[in-house]
């Protein structure tokens, strides 16, 4: 009851938080009605994977493409460790949300990668789709032909959205060296509708995977010669099968992970000059 209450408390309300310091400990707006622990003062403790992945997966220079943004913590933060060299394109469906990533975009120092928002879902292809608001949190938002996550509760409301797919995107923006997938059961459709930019560009990919696709995720990873880890212990071992958030290492450059202190400095792909978009 008291959870409820909190949430429907939390509803549209909007907070303006930092980002830890050392990650440039710019502002960032966010809000409880994505999440409950929104109302902690102090992100760095309460979302610590997500500044991590941006610490130990992001180079200077990188471009890092957020799928499924929500309020922007790892997209923001990637920004910071990618410099003015680099470049954070971060989609999000839901409205609400994408006005708090663009008063956060606006606030972002000069010496960050610049961050473009843009208001889509990715699927499979390009059309328009039903997409459900969450009932109890916006972090549990979900194209509408997916199953989405136990946390959702039922939708508030239906929307309209426009669906890209990362194919398409790499055709309109510079490849990506990162892209992080966090879409609520829609990452097979995410993952199928960017198979020629995993083959042709080979970025790290962190996702997110829920149990009724993972052996899907799996095997399409494996199908494009991606190794896969623990996003959270990446020195753990490889994995047979994804978790629940995997780490993708293309294979030609996952021999080097065992002796990198972090993914910074295993080989890559470099991209000494982005085309302009």
């Amino acid at each position: 009851m008291i959870r409820k209450l909190l949430e429907s408390y939390s509803r549209d309300k909007i907070i303006k938080r930092h980002l830890p310091k050392r990650l440039g400990g710019d502002p960032i707006f966010v809000t409880p009605d994505s999440a409950l622990r929104y109302w902690s003062p102090n992100l760095d403790s309460t979302f610590q994977p997500l500044f991590r992945w941006a610490e130990n997966y992001v180079a200077k220079g990188d471009v890092v493409w957020d799928i499924g943004a929500n309020v922007g913590l790892f997209g923001f933060a990637a920004a910071h460790v990618a410099g003015i060299a680099g470049a954070v394109i971060a989609l999000e469906p839901d409205a609400f949300l994408v006005e708090l990533l663009r008063r956060s975009a606006a606030d972002q120092s000069t010496d960050c990668a610049p961050v473009t928002i843009v208001p889509a879902a990715v699927s499979d292809e390009i059309h328009l789709a039903s997409f459900s608001v969450a009932a109890r949190g916006r972090s549990a938002n979900h194209l509408s032909d997916v199953s989405g996550s136990t946390m959702h509760g039922g939708a508030r409301r239906t929307d309209c959205v426009l669906t890209v797919t990362l194919d398409w995107l790499c055709a309109t923006c510079p490849p990506p060296d990162v892209v992080k997938i966090d879409v609520e059961g829609a990452e097979m459709l995410t993952l199928r509708g960017g198979s020629t930019t995993l083959t042709d560009h080979r970025p790290l990919v962190i996702c997110e995977s829920r149990l009724t696709t993972r052996d899907e995720v799996t095997h399409f990873l494996r199908k494009h010669d991606y190794a896969l880890f623990d996003a959270d212990d990446p020195h753990g071992g490889e994995l047979n099968v994804v978790c629940y958030n995997t780490l993708a290492v293309p294979r030609e450059r996952a021999g080097s992970l065992k002796s990198a202190t972090t993914l910074k400095s295993i080989d890559a792909p470099s991209h000494s000059e982005h085309p302009q978009w």
